[in-house]
């Protein structure tokens, strides 16, 4: 009994058992195919009905799962770190000035670096959203802390881990309950991206928004792909080969081991360092998930130099990646308990449905404007991103195009990896300064970050109108206009 307990089997065991439920019952039932609820997201929401936070029928530990959520977030930068970069190398250039290199990179492929783009001015102005609501919520009826603003672009674009991750952190700021509202705002980012990312769907369908996607209605002109954007037909499966003796799958999980490993002890050491600082340690094992990819990227990039550049198998990371994103996302709403939050649930509530709204208003003027090919693929992809995940943006781009075999999804594949650099300023260091030094800092400290945020938002949004991504269509008060390039052509 005793290796049964605080020891986390029984949670573990328990996540296993709902992911197995909902993956036999999104295969059973008809319903959760044609709205392509991912099984995930259906196990974190009956653990959220059925455990503590709800009827309390299955003994889920909060502290467990949280733990699941903060680690895995780790493990999934971990694995993207170490892969090697074979996903969006078309979009690197190497000659000529910066300038020139930036061109051709968005002629190489205009829609990815438009994602790349995309995804942190959308992340700023959920942002600036979330500081304005604090702002005027706390005029109107009463003080918040400025990380319940935060939580907003932390819990729908950058997930739920980050959110806990921050949140957890800032409660040595004052944000009560932080953890809780950043799984809070996560899990109802997850729920309103179901809810209304299907309504999206079939009221922009039933405008005849769909007529470009990758699988458009029966009797629309099917329009043939560039053959370099031909979909790339399954390989069959290959027994991956013993490493030194090694089963492929622990050689693999050893490597990750080492960098989390690694990861800890360099935390450890900056937080004795700083122990005269509780706030900067306590953002430190915040960005814990930030560090290790720096550690992965450095051991990628000392395996090339040493000649080793496949000491890691690509297939066996996406696959513990993918088992990390599984339980983290799961994890995290199951991990919810609203009674916790206390007079903040209100306004996380209210916060998250203005995010949401806006967000979709959001996806829908920019896809026409930024991707005049397959603009309602663009659409459906960005809105389940920026509210959920990348897998909840791919679960809901099957609404239109059930195959992937458009370009859209490899679009955001290659275009993840310039939004992460684009948005590093974010998370590293705009963010951080409302909630430091609070409650002394407000507002002021808040004001000084909108300012940042407006500036850093504007220049993203004139570079990438600069170098041709993205057009001001008219009328601009139009969710959909004409693409960019029927009007030149008309």
């Amino acid at each position: 009994m005793a290796y049964w307990q605080g020891t986390g089997v029984v949670d573990i065991l328990l996540l296993l058992l709902l992911l197995s439920g909902a993956r036999q019952l999104f295969r059973s039932v008809p319903l959760m195919q044609r709205i392509a609820l991912p099984p995930v997201l259906v196990a974190g929401f009956v653990g959220l009905a059925l455990g503590a936070g709800g009827l309390d029928v299955l003994p889920l530990n909060g502290d467990v799962l949280e733990g699941i959520v903060y680690h895995g977030l780790a493990v999934v930068f971990i694995t993207m770190g170490l892969q090697r970069a074979e996903v969006g190398a078309a979009l690197r250039v190497r000659t000529g000035s910066p300038w020139q290199r930036l061109l051709g990179a968005v002629e190489n492929n205009r829609a990815a670096v438009s994602i790349a783009f995309a995804i942190p001015i959308f992340a700023m102005v959920q942002a600036i959203c979330g500081l304005v609501f604090v702002l005027v919520w706390t005029q109107l009826i009463h003080q918040l802390h400025p990380g319940l603003g935060l939580m907003l672009p932390l819990g729908f674009s950058q997930g739920p881990g980050q959110a806990l991750s921050l949140g957890k952190a800032w409660e040595d700021m004052g944000l009560q309950s932080g953890a809780q509202v950043g799984l809070t705002m996560a899990t109802i980012g997850y729920l309103w991206c179901s809810i209304f990312g299907v309504a999206f769907f079939h009221l922009a369908r039933k405008r005849g928004w769909d007529q470009d996607s990758a699988s458009a209605p029966a009797g629309t002109p099917a329009r043939p792909l560039p053959p370099a954007e031909a979909p790339i037909p399954p390989r069959e499966h290959e027994a991956a080969p013993m490493v030194e003796g090694m089963e492929p799958m622990t050689a693999t999980l050893s490597v990750v081991g080492l960098v989390y490993l690694a990861t800890w002890l360099i935390l450890t050491q900056l937080a004795g360092a700083l122990d005269h600082k509780p706030q900067l340690v306590a953002m430190l094992w915040g960005f814990h998930y930030l560090i290790a990819l720096v550690i992965a990227l450095l051991v990628r990039a000392v395996s090339r130099r040493v000649g080793r550049p496949d000491f890691t198998d690509n297939q066996q990371l996406g696959r513990i990646g993918g088992l990390a994103v599984d339980f983290t996302a799961a994890g995290a709403i199951a991990a919810v308990r609203f009674d916790a939050l206390g007079s903040q649930l209100l306004p996380v509530i209210v916060l998250a449905t203005i995010g949401v709204v806006l967000t979709g208003a959001g996806c829908f003027w920019i896809a026409r404007r930024a991707w005049p090919e397959q603009s309602f693929d663009h659409a459906l992809v960005m809105f389940g991103t920026m509210t959920g995940t990348l897998p909840t943006g791919l679960a809901l781009l099957r609404l239109s195009d059930p195959e992937l075999k458009g370009s859209t999804a490899r679009n955001m594949v290659a275009g993840i990896t310039g939004a992460t650099a684009l948005a590093a300023p974010l998370l590293l260091f705009i963010l951080p300064m409302p909630v430091m030094g609070w409650p002394e800092s407000f507002p002021a400290a808040v004001w000084k970050a909108l300012g940042i945020l407006a500036a850093y938002t504007g220049t993203l949004i004139f570079v990438w109108h600069r170098i041709g991504g993205l057009e001001f269509s008219r009328p601009l008060l139009s969710l959909w206009p004409e693409p960019p390039n029927r009007d030149a052509a008309g």
